[in-house]
């Protein structure tokens, strides 16, 4: 049992940065869509809204959406749990600026996770009725680490990529980084699923990383969702920073 699922740093990043940050990212997202790029964001599963995937996820847990259907399979299959606009983020400034929060929390925690690496940076965008369903950022075992994107590795499941350092690693940390203040928008709660055998309640509401500049880093394996906006947009940052595989 994890002594913090969730380690909080409240407001500590400046409205000057927040507001930085999204318009560098509206700004990156608008030169896509003039070049007719698609931004949908994808999960590692392809687990998107799209001409297939029909079925929204949304605040429901997968448990719930297959309870008394008959066709469980083809439910599960037409099923989407990520509805948003994102955008990858590679500014050294951004960097400079939150990963001391991260390297903080780890020690801070009691965690002590071997990380080494942070993927690109991610600038995520919820509109009303966006939202991103039940999900985990990554698991514990050398079998969802990444391995390197060739032919030879074309048919296993594990997470492709061309990055050297990236390669045999897993998801450990991951950050979630509030852009803006939660009264621009209702809805957008980020929520944890703590599992059955938590001793205390299984499903915690994150209000903290409601207000502006907070941020919210927690181990990749803990499930947690961003539940449908109701009015109004939600900015975010998220990192996941990688390390080995658990022993």
């Amino acid at each position: 049992m994890l002594k913090y699922s969730y380690f909080v740093f409240s407001k500590v990043l400046t409205k000057t940065f927040c507001e930085r940050v999204i318009n560098l990212g509206k700004e990156n997202i608008e030169i896509l869509k003039n070049k007719n790029i698609d931004i949908s964001s994808q999960t590692r599963d392809n687990n998107i809204k799209n001409d297939f995937k029909k079925i929204p996820q949304g605040s429901k847990t997968i448990e719930k959406l297959l309870k008394n259907k008959k066709n469980k399979k083809q439910i599960l299959k037409n099923t989407y749990i990520r509805d948003s606009e994102a955008i990858g983020l590679n500014d050294h400034w951004i960097y400079e600026t939150i990963m001391p929060y991260l390297y903080e929390a780890n020690i801070k925690s009691g965690w002590n996770f071997d990380v080494n690496f942070t993927e690109t940076l991610q600038f995520t965008v919820y509109k009303k009725n966006q939202f991103y369903g039940w999900h985990t950022d990554g698991n514990m075992d050398t079998h969802s680490s990444y391995v390197e994107d060739n032919e030879e590795n074309k048919k296993l499941k594990n997470s492709k990529t061309k990055h050297p350092q990236m390669i045999g690693k897993i998801r450990k940390l991951s950050m979630s980084i509030s852009l803006n203040d939660s009264s621009e928008y209702d809805g957008g709660i980020l929520r944890f699923d703590l599992g059955p055998h938590n001793t205390k309640d299984r499903f915690v509401e994150c209000n903290e990383i409601r207000d502006q500049g907070t941020i919210v880093i927690f181990p990749s394996f803990v499930h947690h969702q961003v539940t449908p906006i109701k009015k109004g947009t939600r900015y975010s940052l998220v990192s996941w920073t990688l390390g080995p595989p658990f022993k």
